[in-house]
């Protein structure tokens, strides 16, 4: 039976954060999520409170044909995209044709089952690595994190934090002292830890401020969603 996807959008740009940032990408936006965060800037993927989500039910075959060839960067993005059934075939068919795939996820989805792939990724085809959210008190959704995500993550994956107060600093830092002693304990590298905050609610001069003072973020990297200074924050396909 053919496999249908509810995808929002696909539209090629420059990642905005993370540590492809400024680099060409295709992003695979899905529709659906599990959370509500207050603050996210992607609610007409999910957001049904004011109009329905608008999307647009595709085969591995259309998302194929709307993609370029020369661009192998791909974000695939929601949303919460590991809730959409049978995404795990999507991914293999990406990193089977070359592309180099980045999963935005939310941190309340188990990613074990995609990790797999991630350890398994033939030489000559494509990479993949995860961008995992972990949710901070300022997003009313801490209590939805599964532990186990962040704890058994790559040196390539990405643990991002978005931050609207101090309250969310001083969770992460707690977060991040027994998440460090875990790999430690596991002679495992880290993975890489990347900081924002909320547009227009958190200076970031003052998360620098934090990140220079706090011994468990001298490694940290600041992200400032570089797509927000090109274009209108508001805009959509970017």
């Amino acid at each position: 039976m053919e496999r249908f996807y509810n995808v929002v959008e696909i539209f090629v740009s420059v990642e905005g954060e993370g540590k492809r940032s400024g680099s060409l990408t295709q992003f695979i936006r899905l529709a659906g999520c599990n959370l509500h965060c207050p603050y996210c800037d992607t609610k007409y993927a999910w957001d049904t409170t004011n109009a329905p989500v608008i999307f647009s039910k595709m085969t591995s075959e259309n998302i194929f044909s709307a993609l370029r060839t020369d661009i192998k960067n791909i974000t695939i993005t929601g949303g919460e995209p590991l809730l959409s059934q049978g995404i795990s075939s999507l991914i293999k068919q990406l990193l089977t044709n070359g592309f180099h795939v980045n999963i935005e996820t939310n941190g309340a989805v188990a990613i074990a089952p995609y990790q797999e792939m991630q350890k398994k990724t033939p030489n000559g085809s494509g990479t993949l690595f995860f961008t995992i959210d972990y949710k901070l008190p300022s997003s009313g959704m801490e209590q939805h994190m599964l532990q186990e995500n962040f704890l058994a993550l790559s040196s390539s994956d990405v643990i991002k934090f978005v931050i609207a107060s101090d309250d969310d600093i001083r969770a992460m830092l707690h977060f991040l002292q027994k998440t460090k002693t875990v790999y430690s304990a596991n002679k495992c590298d880290m993975p890489n830890i990347y900081l924002g905050t909320v547009w227009n609610a958190y200076s970031a001069e003052k998360l620098v401020e934090w990140m220079k003072k706090e011994p468990l973020l001298t490694d940290a990297r600041l992200q400032l969603q570089i797509h927000k200074f090109i274009w209108d924050p508001e805009k959509r396909g970017v």
